[in-house]
């Protein structure tokens, strides 16, 4: 039988961008170090955006094609976390945590996720995580009828990004 992947199956953590020797190859000891990654899944609405998009394309052509071309040029990404709004402003809660992180422009961080493992777990080698490489923009209030208050971080790509990387250390 299958067994569906929940959203409690799923970590969406923020890291300082020295928090990993190598990016590339994140090991189990880096992304459960507290004081560099934040697991901050339970103060982002479960509507997040962070994947690979279409990748940018040449469609030039050479005289010898007979039919159009095109040529991926770069890969792109988007990572966008609306971040619920703690009542009490000045509580050391996940909340006011996500959002002193995210409220100011242009500071880097390492954003990523963590699928088909329970959100609480600690990493584990075997996980697979997705990292993408941002600065932070613009925050938004976002104060929707009928919803709770957040606050809409938004991000620019800085052009890395590593997805579907299986931990091994």
């Amino acid at each position: 039988m299958s067994n569906k992947t929940l959203r409690g199956d799923t970590k969406v953590f923020i890291a300082y961008p020295e928090a990993f020797v190598n990016k590339n190859t994140p090991t189990v000891a880096e992304l459960n170090a507290a004081a560099m990654v934040f697991d901050a899944s339970c103060a982002v609405n479960d509507d997040y955006k962070m994947n690979r998009t279409d990748s940018d394309t040449d469609n030039t052509q050479a005289v010898c094609d007979v039919a159009s071309v095109e040529t991926p040029t770069f890969d792109k990404y988007e990572v966008a976390l609306n971040i619920f709004t703690d009542a009490d402003q000045t509580a050391a809660g996940v909340y006011n945590r996500a959002r002193d992180l995210l409220k100011n422009k242009n500071i880097e961080y390492i954003v990523g996720k963590r699928i088909g493992v329970a959100q609480a777990s600690a990493f584990a080698i075997n996980d697979i995580v997705s990292l993408y490489h941002v600065k932070t923009d613009n925050p938004k209030d976002v104060d929707a009828a009928g919803s709770p208050l957040q606050m809409a971080a938004s991000f620019k790509p800085q052009g890395w990004v590593l997805t579907e990387y299986k931990v091994v250390a």
